[in-house]
């Protein structure tokens, strides 16, 4: 009995979006975020504690940057203290949860940024409509 072989090739989309093809025209957000989580089941959800952002229009010019720790009382786990280097000192010191948004909606409407790309999807992000986010 004579064998086929099989090939697992992925089929290409037809049209690939690339961040070029949006960028060459707008200006566009690059967001990252810092969640802390608790190391237990079913312990409290995620909770935002930094937010930094990058704008950039043309071939990659950019214009203006941003980052901001979100106010958090409570100990920090050890592994998050390693991965990010965030102290339980950067966030008992830092604006609120609201203020912080705020200033990134400030930025994003100075810039007239429609496009949001993000190394994470914001749970808030409601917040920052009606822009376009892109998940990286």
């Amino acid at each position: 009995m004579k064998h086929k072989k099989r090939t697992y090739r992925k089929e290409q989309p037809k049209e690939t979006l690339v961040v070029w093809d949006i960028l060459k025209n707008e200006t566009v957000a690059f967001l990252d975020t810092e969640y802390v989580t608790t190391q237990q089941k079913h312990g409290r959800p995620a909770k935002l504690v930094s937010v930094g952002m990058v704008i950039c229009r043309g071939d990659f010019e950019e214009v203006d940057r941003f980052h901001s720790y979100i106010h958090m009382d409570g100990e920090l786990h050890d592994k998050f203290r390693e991965l990010t280097g965030i102290t339980e000192k950067d966030l008992r010191h830092a604006p609120s949860y609201e203020k912080v948004m705020e200033q990134v909606g400030k930025k994003l409407d100075e810039h007239e940024v429609e496009h949001i790309f993000v190394s994470m999807l914001l749970a808030d992000a409601p917040l920052l409509w009606p822009r376009t986010f892109f998940r990286l």
